[in-house]
């Protein structure tokens, strides 16, 4: 992990004597931002599902990360369930085959289980406002969009030794690039099952 009021030295270069604090909110809001379009930070969780109940709580036991959408479920890596682009209100019992993320960070499956069983769920995640620090991983591979968003944020900042309207459209145009880069990559080469359909987002 990374801790944001470590990242000051990201944008320091573009916002002078910008204090640490103020471009660790910058740059959380920024990856915010980038990580709700683009599904580049993802976590897997087990999901137990019982007989005759459709509907689970996707919990993460983590207060520094939120949902922001379900990408995947499977069963092995052979045996991937079928995302639903609306809700199937029929009451058949059997293997689940399908399922739907609904929007109170739920999933459905449908049929509804006939037998208890053990899913994977690979789920879009991004920090929350009070998150400290980010994966290492994930801010290494976006940290120039990070730094876009995070710049176009603080030249709207009136007042400071950074202020820059005139440079906001720019930085403004690098960061949805680097979100449109990042999602034709992930639409590419790591979404996984379903990464043709237009998958809701919980936010």
């Amino acid at each position: 992990m990374v801790t944001f009021d470590s990242l000051s030295t990201l944008v320091a270069p573009y916002a002078p004597n910008v204090p640490a604090f103020t471009a660790a909110n910058a740059i959380r809001e920024a990856a915010r931002d980038f990580l709700r379009h683009v599904f580049a930070y993802q976590r897997e969780i087990e999901i137990y599902v019982y007989e005759e109940e459709s509907k689970y709580e996707v919990d993460l036991c983590n207060d520094d990360i939120e949902i922001v959408s379900i990408l995947e479920v499977k069963r092995s890596e052979s045996d991937v369930l079928t995302q639903m682009q609306k809700d199937n209100r029929d009451t058949c019992i059997g293997r689940p085959s399908h399922y739907l993320g609904t929007f109170d960070r739920k999933i459905k499956f449908y049929p509804t289980p006939s037998k208890e069983e053990e899913l994977t769920v690979t789920i879009a995640v991004r920090p929350t406002f009070q998150a400290p620090a980010i994966d290492r991983a994930v801010f290494d591979d976006n940290a120039e969009a990070f730094r876009w968003g995070a710049l176009a944020i603080l030249k709207k900042h009136p007042g400071t030794g950074w202020f820059s309207p005139e440079e906001v459209p720019y930085y403004e145009n690098l960061f949805l690039e680097a979100k449109n880069k990042k999602a034709e990559e992930i639409r590419l080469g790591n979404m996984p099952n379903n990464m043709k359909l237009e998958i809701p987002s919980f936010l």
